[in-house]
């Protein structure tokens, strides 16, 4: 389990920063990040990287090249919910804010990591539970307001295989861990996360 960590859930905004040398207050008055180490998120995303049924997937073609054009560069034709990503509220609200509405300020955040590895190497259907929260709170105290609480299943050694990671029964049914709706809305009732995170497709 890792506690008290940060973690960057935005992504870099084109032309962010181009005034050259300009601050602004928020800059100024903002107090440095310190982090004791970095640990990498990430996936390399190409056109066999898992991705949701009935989704397009991933494609990359060659634009440019350094012996024509004297540079390289390629073109991505790519769905917003392939890979890592944010799942903004307007995903499943009319209402909810879209992923420009978002506040920046709100996207580095406290992250609990909640290990529910062992179950997941048993049981497909593994789910987060109000007891894992109150296990990892036990250890390193309670879940800060606004935290990004995290489930850690071990479902990401799977990424580079499309039909493990969705794990699909004969029914079309997939199977992968998740949190259960009990743990979803202590969360988001008791504790005020600010978003929940997974390993797996969704």
């Amino acid at each position: 389990d890792r506690a008290d960590q940060k973690v960057n859930l935005s992504s870099p905004r084109q032309g962010a920063g181009a005034a050259a040398g300009a601050r602004s207050p928020a800059i100024k008055s903002a107090r440095p990040l310190r982090v004791s180490r970095v640990v990498d998120l990430t996936h390399t995303l190409s056109p066999d990287f898992p991705s949701w049924p009935g989704y397009p997937s991933l494609a990359v073609h060659n634009t440019h090249h350094y012996q024509r054009d004297g540079f390289f560069a390629n073109a991505w034709d790519v769905h917003e919910h392939s890979g890592t990503h944010v799942d903004a509220p307007l995903h499943f609200s009319v209402r909810g804010y879209s992923a420009a509405d978002i506040p920046a300020q709100s996207l580095i955040v406290p992250v609990v990591v909640l290990n529910i590895r062992s179950r997941a190497r048993r049981d497909p259907d593994a789910e987060v539970q109000v007891d894992d929260v109150a296990a990892w709170e036990k250890t390193h105290g309670r879940i800060s307001r606004g935290a990004a609480v995290l489930m850690w299943s071990g479902w990401e050694s799977r990424a580079g295989d499309q039909a493990a990671y969705r794990n699909m029964d004969g029914k079309g049914i997939m199977h992968f861990p998740g949190f259960s709706p009990e743990a979803a809305a202590f969360l988001i009732t008791e504790r005020a996360v600010a978003g929940i995170g997974v390993d797996t497709l969704s």
